[in-house]
């Protein structure tokens, strides 16, 4: 797999970043643009971060950050790689997602809360698979990117595939559609592929991480009980959970084996109502109408639910 980025965008070069998965290593490449394009150079960014497979360019800056993304040679997306649509050609970006994909097995006898849950934050010794983080160098012309682990510990449950691995392929979203002006960092969902779940890690904003961009928490894990190799996200709202219809994530996931795509929602149905409550509010004040509006408090959830009840889900 692989991502292509504009690391200089003073140059006449773009960069594919690659995930090479038999050889256990992430590179870059430089390619001159032109009528007859060449490689001009070439570097490995990483040899020691085991089988990579998925890759995705993301911008993990605060919202309001006066980093490198606000300066005319901060790099730039060309294609954001797999798992990958919030950044489109021309934004800019601050890390790489790397998943690695490998075979630890569930050691049954470890117990559960050792062996079933990823670790979090970059203190955690490697474990199964990981997710990494790279930030390219800071300015043109260096080779050195930082790593950080985002999340390790990814271990295998299936009994049934050839050549397993976990977990599969990483995705950035926002839990609503108004993105990153209002959520910042975005959320990062995970396919564990024969992990059998799906991960979701949501930014680590206490003040002690402040300037930790690849500081997350595990929001929810979703035991499928079958191999989950990919995910899908989507904000329609076909399944009418949300109050204002189109604005909250769904996440598909399929369970392989058991012929299934379940389908979870986000939910902040208390603070629909209460946005709805001033739309109506104001309506009210131009029509003439005074008085107090109040909405009743629903059920609020800042995990997920799911809609496919029939299945015990």
């Amino acid at each position: 797999m692989f991502a292509v980025a504009d690391l200089d965008p003073t140059d006449d070069t773009i960069d594919i970043i690659a995930a090479q998965f038999f050889g256990k290593k992430v590179t870059c490449h430089s390619l001159r643009r032109g009528p007859r394009p060449e490689v001009i150079s070439r570097h490995v960014i990483d040899d020691d971060c085991g089988a990579s497979y998925g890759i995705l360019l993301v911008n993990l800056s605060e919202k309001d950050d006066k980093d490198k993304t606000h300066v005319p040679s901060a790099p730039l997306v060309v294609a954001p790689g797999t798992g990958g649509d919030i950044l489109r050609p021309g934004d800019t970006f601050t890390h790489v997602l790397v998943t690695s994909h490998e075979r630890t097995q569930v050691d049954a006898a470890v117990g559960p809360a050792d062996s079933d849950t990823p670790r979090l934050g970059d203190h955690q010794p490697l474990l199964g698979g990981s997710l990494f983080a790279y930030a390219p160098p800071r300015a043109p012309g260096e080779a050195a990117w930082t790593r950080k682990t985002v999340a390790t510990g990814f271990q295998v449950r299936s009994q049934l595939l050839i050549n397993p691995g976990a977990p599969g392929f990483c995705y950035a979203f926002y839990p609503t559609v108004e993105g990153r002006k209002r959520w910042g960092r975005p959320h990062l969902a995970i396919s564990g592929d024969c992990a059998e779940r799906a991960y979701v890690l949501r930014p680590d904003d206490a003040p002690e991480r402040r300037g930790m961009p690849h500081a997350y928490d595990l929001l929810c894990e979703i035991d499928c009980e079958a191999t989950v190799g990919s995910l899908a996200i989507g904000y329609d709202d076909f399944c009418q959970t949300d109050v204002k219809p189109h604005r909250w994530a769904k996440i598909y996931v399929p369970a392989y084996e058991r012929d299934k795509i379940f389908v979870f929602a986000m939910s902040g149905v208390d603070e629909d109502l209460e946005d709805e409550a001033k739309e109506q509010e104001v309506e009210r004040e131009k029509d003439g109408a005074h008085g107090s509006y109040s909405v009743g408090k629903l059920w609020v959830n800042s995990g997920f639910h799911a809609e496919n009840k029939d299945d015990g889900w």
